[in-house]
């Protein structure tokens, strides 16, 4: 009966894209299609990092200039998967190869609605002043922000962390960070923090 069970198995064959056979390279015919993310907006917060931790700060709260950043992230809708049609007339999920984005961004600026420093009064680019980290806190080889979406050749990247490259030279005091987010396709997405202090 087991030889049975085998034999019918091999000649029927299993769906090979099924549950938890499935995955990237899993041989479904047709293969599965690239999801893709489109940008839909950007979200940006103040935070502190203490440490191992973050805390996302509130209205009029105040954070050290050593541990300030800002966490940028992309809001998206993933778009363009395809469902892999499996044999006996049922349906399996293939898992889509990682998701690329539609877009390609062109620029990234950063301005705060007070002065950061000497050289850089209110409304200006702060992008030289910003090294760019990664979401785990890792520093990217860009380095500042200024550098980053050149070298990146223009990829998208759902979160990233800025933090100010000297911190010393920074102005303590209210601030107030603007992020502006332009894609290749003409779109353009604005998010702010709340009010913050900066503290020696």
């Amino acid at each position: 009966m087991k030889r049975l069970l085998l034999f019918t198995s091999l000649v029927l064959g299993l769906p090979a894209c099924g549950g938890m056979f499935c995955a990237d390279s899993c041989g479904c015919i047709p293969a599965p299609k690239v999801g893709n993310y489109d940008i839909t907006g950007t979200t940006v917060s103040a935070i502190s990092n203490a440490g191992s931790s973050a805390l996302v700060l509130g209205a009029a709260e105040s954070v050290s200039r050593s541990q300030f950043a800002l966490r940028f992230s992309l809001t998206t809708r993933l778009v363009a998967v395809q469902e892999h049609q499996a044999g006996w007339g049922a349906a399996y999920a293939c898992s889509p190869a990682e998701p690329k984005f539609t877009e390609l961004v062109t620029a990234i600026t950063v301005t705060s609605n007070s002065a950061l420093d000497a050289q850089h009064p209110a409304g200006s680019s702060l992008n030289y002043l910003l090294s760019v980290y990664d979401v785990m806190g890792n520093p990217l080889a860009d380095g500042l922000l200024s550098d980053y979406v050149q070298r990146r050749a223009q990829q998208p990247a759902l979160m990233l962390e800025l933090r100010l490259a000297n911190p010393a030279v920074a102005s303590t005091g209210p601030q107030q960070f603007t992020v502006v987010y332009q894609l290749s396709n003409g779109e353009i997405y604005t998010a702010q923090t709340s009010s913050l202090t900066l503290t020696q």
